[in-house]
């Protein structure tokens, strides 16, 4: 990063297993020149006093990894307040190169969530399952199954309204999917760091790196997640060192390595 950036300032986002973090910040001090480290500690409420939260700087004392220094928020940085964005407003914070370090298990918890359906008291749908948004009983499948009370287990379920002419009407009604789940207000209030950058923060890091990507494959939700720094990062790289490199190309495409071609192979 320090080469390619030709000793320019420059942020980066590193998405590591939860036990590789403290390694990465200590890696990141002894090879990159006036690096600041900072650990995304989630963005959730706290739970007791010394729970760690928000967006917090380490530094490196006596070979060890402490929390000292900058506190702030992912909320807090994507605001440009008087300034042109918020990646102007953090050059004036940080005019050194900066690496915001994730741990993967971390990133990907996302808020706790609930089933969303009601129950008809009266009229010609009482004591069925209805939608909130249609106020008529849930209809899925092509063989248009009516779904009851006991079918809202552990999936998040949802129905495509709309696409057939209701009654006494010529005109369709446009379709759209109505989810049948929502947040659950009532536990921990927490939203994935890794959504949170790849929707409010695209232009804010210039570099994402990922190790252990080979744990990230296929259509899983961790994979899914990966992808979202990748797509706000202008340079993107990986990093493996337990897969052979001939085989990573063969198994599978991980988010940051499309068809292998930027897989670092350990040697970041």
């Amino acid at each position: 990063m320090h080469v390619h950036s030709k000793g320019k300032p420059y942020t980066a986002l590193a998405m590591v297993p939860p036990q590789l973090c403290d390694k990465t910040a200590r890696e990141s001090f002894l090879t990159l020149p006036r690096v600041r480290v900072f650990f995304n500690d989630g963005l959730r409420d706290p739970t007791h006093a010394k729970a760690q939260v928000g967006v917090n700087e380490v530094k490196l004392r006596n070979g060890r990894i402490v929390r000292e220094g900058l506190h702030t928020s992912l909320t807090e940085l994507r605001l440009r307040k008087n300034f042109a964005n918020a990646r102007e407003r953090w050059a004036s914070m940080c005019s050194t190169p900066a690496v915001f370090v994730v741990g993967r298990d971390r990133g990907k918890l996302g808020y706790f969530w609930r089933h969303a359906y009601g129950i008809a008291c009266s009229g010609r749908y009482q004591g069925s399952v209805i939608n909130p948004d249609s106020g008529a009983p849930v209809i899925i499948g092509e063989a248009e199954e009516r779904l009851l009370a006991g079918d809202f287990k552990k999936a998040k379920l949802g129905e495509i309204i709309g696409g057939k002419c209701s009654e006494g009407s010529l005109k369709e009604r446009r379709r759209f999917y109505s989810a049948l789940w929502q947040a659950d207000g009532n536990k921990i209030r927490r939203f994935s760091p890794v959504d949170y950058v790849g929707r409010y923060m695209n232009s804010f890091f210039d570099y994402a790196l990922a190790d252990e990507v080979h744990e990230l494959k296929g259509d899983t939700a961790p994979g899914e997640r990966a992808r979202h720094p990748r797509g706000v990062c202008e340079t993107h790289r990986s990093a493996d060192r337990d897969t052979p490199r001939g085989l990573r190309r063969r198994a599978f495409q991980h988010p940051f390595s499309p068809g292998g071609e930027e897989d670092a192979g350990g040697r970041l």
